[in-house]
């Protein structure tokens, strides 16, 4: 495997450890050394164009041209690059306010506990859409495809959720599920700007305890209740990887979807 992945996490000062994040990925680069992969990674602002043509630079020295990009982003903000405006995401539903059961805290004991989040705004919801839509993903495309870096045959999948009837308020129905949308919807635009040269895809996995899916509001009580219920039927990240790459959904030919024990993994 050869590749480059980008994220953008706090590096340890004298004042502080590194965060979370950037540990994971410094142990994913040792791992993905000892394991003989031409795998590095850059860490910065995905959203910038000081990034992209970053990336850009190193992917031409260092691969020559790309057949695959993952596009998999949750970020509180983003400054669009073309405006210099600060766009900030909100987690919240959209038409009605939203009251139910989730996993609190208190004194590092886990406990079940209420909440209750107001209805977002219509300006809420378009800069959500903003942060986490398909904007920064077409901005990737055109910017490798101006760079004449995609190869031929290249593919990009971007990752998207659609969940239970039960999380659907806070997240298909709600915010993040707007954007969620517009990231689809990108696709097949993207489609259309490759004209045949390449393809976009979208999978849609099922639920999983990730850092992102953690901060959701009643994502992290339902996923464990659903992890107690499937017991070894569970799939976390890594099964659900495999499950997607052996159903090869980035590979020519029409969508396909799996049914796997946590929810749907397809590709379109």
């Amino acid at each position: 495997m050869r590749g480059l992945g980008i994220a953008f996490e706090a590096a340890e000062t004298e004042r502080r450890t590194a965060g979370a994040g950037w540990y994971r990925t410094a142990r994913t680069a040792e791992l993905a050394a000892g394991a003989g992969a031409d795998f590095t990674f850059l860490n910065g602002d995905a959203f910038s164009d000081a990034v992209k043509d970053e990336a850009a630079g190193r992917i031409a020295a260092r691969f020559g041209k790309i057949d695959l990009l993952i596009h998999s982003i949750a970020a509180p903000r983003r400054t669009d690059p073309l405006t210099g405006e600060v766009h900030h995401s909100v987690i919240k539903p959209l038409g009605a306010d939203y009251r139910a059961k989730t996993l609190v805290f208190e004194e590092g004991v886990p406990q079940i506990g209420a909440l209750h989040l107001t209805a977002a705004d219509e300006a809420e919801r378009d800069a959500t859409v903003q942060v986490m839509g398909g904007a920064d993903r077409q901005m990737w495309i055109d910017a490798l495809q101006a760079k004449g870096l995609l190869a031929d045959g290249f593919r990009t999948v971007a990752l998207s959720y659609v969940g239970s009837d039960i999380t659907a308020p806070i997240y298909r129905a709600g915010t993040i599920g707007a954007a969620k949308q517009d990231l689809e919807d990108t696709a097949r635009a993207i489609n259309t700007r490759l004209g045949g040269a390449g393809h976009a895809h979208t999978v849609v996995a099922g639920a999983a305890v990730t850092q992102a899916s953690t901060a959701i509001p009643s994502i992290a009580l339902y996923t464990s209740i659903l992890h107690r219920v499937l017991g070894d039927g569970w799939q976390g990240t890594v099964d659900q990887a495999a499950v997607c790459g052996a159903d090869s959904p980035v590979t020519p030919g029409p969508a396909r979807t799996t049914r796997t024990a946590s929810g749907w993994t397809g590709g379109r």
